[in-house]
C-alpha cells in the first residue's frame, strides 16, 4: 500500500531544486477518499520524475506545474501532471511514447516510452492532451481496486 499524498510529497521533493531554480510555481491539488493505493511507489515515482523532467524542459522560467489527483466512482484514480510550457506540436503528439522519439537535440527518446511500458505493467495507461504555446497535460489512470478503508 502506498500513500499517495506521501508518494506526490516525495517525488516533488527530488526535483525542489531544479523548480526552485527555475522559479517554477508548484501546485498540488488531492481529491481521493482513501490515501492508500495498492500499486509499486517505485516505479510510479519513476514515472512522475521523468514527467516532471520534462515540464521543467519545457517550461521558462517562472512557468508553472499542476499536479492533481482525482478518483473515480469506478475505482480509477487519475494523476494529472500539467506545465504551461511550450506545447507539442499536434502532429507529434501521437509518436511521443514511441522509443527513440525526441524533439530536443539532447534527447534519447526514451524517457516517455518508459513510462508508457511502465503504466502498463502497473496496470494502468498514460494519455498526452497538449496545446502549442500553452502546455501539456500527461494523464496516468490506474485501477486502484476495492475500497479496504470501510
Amino acid at each position: 500500500d502506498i500513500d499517495i499524498n506521501g508518494l506526490i510529497e516525495h517525488s516533488l521533493k527530488l526535483v525542489e531544486q531544479d523548480l526552485e531554480r527555475k522559479k517554477i510555481d508548484t501546485s498540488v491539488e488531492i481529491n481521493v477518499h482513501r490515501s492508500k493505493v495498492k500499486t509499486d511507489g517505485d516505479r510510479l515515482n519513476q514515472v512522475l520524475l521523468n514527467l516532471y523532467m520534462n515540464a521543467l524542459d519545457a517550461l521558462d522560467k517562472g512557468g508553472r506545474l499542476e499536479i492533481q489527483v482525482d478518483e473515480s466512482e469506478t475505482d480509477v484514480m487519475e494523476i494529472r501532471v500539467k506545465d504551461n510550457g511550450c506545447g507539442i506540436e499536434p502532429d507529434n503528439l501521437e509518436q511521443v511514447f514511441e522509443p527513440y522519439y525526441t524533439t530536443r537535440a539532447t534527447g534519447t527518446g526514451l524517457g516517455l516510452a518508459i513510462v508508457h511500458r511502465i503504466m502498463e505493467n502497473l496496470g494502468g495507461s498514460i494519455r498526452v492532451e497538449s496545446e502549442p504555446g500553452r502546455g501539456t497535460c500527461f494523464i496516468l489512470s490506474f485501477f486502484i481496486g476495492e475500497d479496504d478503508d470501510g
